[in-house]
């Protein structure tokens, strides 16, 4: 679960096959400063994808209930992906997923 403010983002899967099919979700939400979740957020939240992988789906989402999922999927090349979500205000720890 990704984290904004406190807190180190973790994908579902941590590697994923360079195969361009293999996909893993990533969980965002939107704490305060102790890690409580803001479930009335309903800020707009850019993700962005670098490295080996592809999002699937819109890059501008808007949270529900304080949190939203995105996933991303591989490209036939091994490497990393990092997945970084920002709002307006702040930005997640990047989420960094290996393939192979």
């Amino acid at each position: 679960m990704g984290r904004f403010g406190t807190g180190k983002p973790l994908p579902l899967r941590q590697e994923i096959k360079a195969d361009g099919i293999d996909a893993t979700r990533v969980v965002f939400k939107l704490v305060d400063q102790v890690g409580n979740l803001l479930p009335f957020a309903a800020e707009a939240i850019q993700i962005e994808v670098e490295g080996e992988g592809e999002l699937i789906g819109p890059a501008l989402i808007s949270l529900i209930g304080g949190s939203l999922a995105a996933w991303v999927k591989s490209t036939e090349k091994a490497g990393t992906i990092t997945i970084t979500a920002k709002t307006n205000s702040q930005e997640a720890q990047p989420v960094v997923i290996r393939t192979k």
